[in-house]
């Protein structure tokens, strides 16, 4: 049940649209049943070739919390900041333009929010295939201050997904972190930002994003195998990431990124020789991990993976490049 104070919360869900016709209807549809009422769903028409854009504008004509963006293709991250430089809201979410959420998924997540006096809330995920449905493990609920949540985060424990739909953001939050146009995978740029601003974290136990798999021409569907461009990006956002932590001092947090990244790293090269891949590509990440092997073999986080390291640079390592 809404009550006064809810309703004077307006949460902005953004939409970034491209090339999703044949699944537009249901992801609008599935924002405008919400069972709270109090929303702006920002429709960001990325300059897309198909009828999204005439579907977009009909949505605007039949409610008015419709709003409409229409602009040159950018790209992902382009959309989402577009969305957002408009978004009137108290609160911001975001959606994949060929997923959906459940009714009362934005209810669920305000009020998560306003009851726990948290800055962020996090909601579980349907898998969604063709032929079933997997849901995300239900977890405990779980209310974390920035420390713990940031820790969950950078340990890789799942709890918190890395992705930014599913989950009900401070409006400044996402203004003050926007996402890096031109690259893929962007939600590494932005998550652990998003993190950090937060001093309370909530995550639910209950799955209530439906996240559609294997659709021919998603982002996701490309693996990172098949893309070149997404190994330097995902790496570029590592570094940043690094960087950043190194930046506020932050000497836990430090440690625990570099961990991931030089698995990264590592499993990286593993597949790019297994795959075939441009040669220089294959060098880049080899130098990557030749010039940080001291670090990576003192990173105490890394614990007994130190083991498989230093096998896999005795043995494969050395004839890769």
């Amino acid at each position: 049940m809404e009550n006064n104070k809810d309703k004077a919360t307006l949460i902005s869900i953004v939409v970034p649209i491209y090339k999703v016709e044949p699944y537009l209807h249901k992801c609008v549809d599935s924002l405008l049943g919400q069972t709270y009422k109090n929303i702006e769903i920002i429709l960001v028409d990325d300059g897309s070739p198909d009828n999204c854009h005439q579907i977009c504008d009909e949505y605007a004509k039949q409610d008015k919390r419709v709003v409409v963006i229409h602009k040159e293709n950018g790209g992902l991250a382009d959309a989402r900041n577009a969305g957002t430089a408009v978004a009137k809201g108290n609160y911001i979410g975001f959606i994949d333009s060929d997923d959906w959420v459940d009714a009362d998924m934005y209810e669920v997540l305000l009020a998560a929010i306003l009851e726990n006096n948290a800055d962020i809330s996090e909601i579980g995920v349907k898998y969604v295939y063709d032929d079933r449905i997997d849901y995300q493990n239900e977890k405990q609920i779980t209310i974390m201050n920035k420390t713990e949540a940031l820790s969950a985060f950078l340990d890789r424990t799942k709890m918190i997904q890395g992705c930014v739909w599913g989950k009900l953001y401070k409006a400044n939050i996402v203004k003050d972190n926007l996402f890096p146009v031109g690259r893929i995978h962007e939600d590494g740029y932005f998550t652990y930002k998003a993190l950090y601003a937060a001093q309370k974290y909530v995550l639910l136990n209950t799955c209530k994003y439906n996240y559609r798999q294997g659709r021919i021409g998603s982002i996701m569907t490309s693996t990172i195998k098949e893309n070149p461009k997404s190994y330097y990006d995902v790496i570029d956002a590592f570094e940043e990431r690094n960087a950043f932590f190194e930046s506020k001092n932050e000497t836990i947090f430090l440690r625990k990124s570099k961990a991931y990244y030089y698995k990264t790293l590592v499993s990286f090269l593993r597949s790019a020789v297994s795959s075939g891949m441009d040669e220089d590509l294959i060098l880049y990440l080899k130098n990557k991990i030749e010039s940080q092997n001291t670090e990576i073999l003192t990173n105490p986080e890394l614990g007994l993976w130190k083991i498989k390291y230093v096998l896999f640079r005795m043995t494969s390592y050395r004839n890769i490049g």
